[in-house]
């Protein structure tokens, strides 16, 4: 059976994003987060569909514009 929810320290180890990084991204709102008592939980509904909003790491649409440079 898979896991249905991540506390913050297994989702450190599960897709290799720090905890200050994954704090961070629930303050935004990015990673929507659950409260069991103390402790904070995410789904893996929620960590899939966060993973899935990331840019791809060479999507042409993300590149910065690329300038000419004029030679004279």
């Amino acid at each position: 059976m898979s896991k249905y929810a991540f506390s913050v320290n297994e989702l450190v180890c599960e897709i290799g994003i720090g905890k200050t990084k994954i704090y961070q991204e629930m303050r935004k709102g990015r990673i929507r987060a659950r409260k069991s008592g103390r402790r904070t939980i995410v789904l893996a509904s929620e960590v899939e569909r966060y993973l899935r909003s990331l840019p791809l790491q060479f999507d042409p649409a993300c590149a910065p514009a690329q300038r000419t440079i004029q030679r004279e």
